[in-house]
């Protein structure tokens, strides 16, 4: 028995896990490696076909496949998302996402210039600054709506209610968003607040403000998360 456990236990270890399809992740890999160099010896344009990019091209296709939330992140990307869950960041204040295949705002961050100019969730960016979104993945619209504060970005919107299409011409500034406003008892120890958003900071903040409310003999609360994009 002793015997037959060690030879079962050795054929496990170096047979390939399959999947539904039968395929192997050897197999699988063998195939992607076959196009890879496949484009790296006929491509037309040399330029397109550096080995880390066609490799980072494909984990991004990969992981949008899989659905809207998930994506690959290069180290560019990933540093721009740490400076956006920092609380702090240049750009516009809009938080953006590809639905049905369509560039949209989520939500304006208030108090930025963003939602000042007046955009509003679920409108669709159609272009920026002349040039068309279609097929722009989602990183690509970002690095295109930041830059240096001071500077302007021009946008095209569609509005989906009542159907119409804008420009809007927006001067790019800092955008430091407090994460929890308004704090506050309402009446007979009630408390309230909002969590506009989840970034490093909210932590914080939050204890910071029920310490306040607790104070005032709070007895309840009420968090408001209405509009609230998300974030970590």
């Amino acid at each position: 028995l002793a015997a037959n456990f060690v030879v079962g236990a050795r054929q496990a270890a170096v047979t390939p896990e399959q999947d539904e399809s039968g395929a192997t992740a050897y197999e699988s890999v063998a195939l992607f490696t076959k196009v890879l160099e496949q484009i790296r010896e006929s491509y037309v344009d040399a330029d397109k076909t550096e080995y880390q990019e066609l490799v980072y091209s494909a984990l991004r296709g990969m992981l949008q496949g899989l659905d809207p939330h998930s994506q690959f992140l290069d180290p560019d990307m990933y540093t721009d998302m740490k400076d956006d869950t920092s609380g702090h960041f240049g750009g516009l204040g809009i938080v953006i996402s590809i639905r049905d295949g369509i560039l949209t705002i989520v939500a304006p961050m208030e108090d930025t210039p963003g939602f000042r100019a007046g955009l509003l969730s679920g409108d669709k960016i159609i272009e920026i600054d002349g040039e068309s979104t279609e097929g722009l993945p989602l990183t690509e619209a970002v690095k295109k709506l930041r830059g240096v504060p001071g500077t302007d970005v021009k946008i095209k919107i569609l509005r989906p209610s009542p159907h119409e299409i804008k420009d809007v011409t927006i001067t790019r500034a800092v955008i430091n968003v407090p994460s929890v406003k308004d704090a506050g008892i309402i009446e007979d120890g009630i408390g309230y607040l909002r969590i506009t958003q989840f970034n490093a900071p909210t932590a914080g903040a939050l204890q910071e403000n029920l310490e306040k409310l607790l104070d005032q003999n709070m007895k309840a609360l009420i968090i408001d998360l209405r509009n609230n994009p998300g974030g970590l």
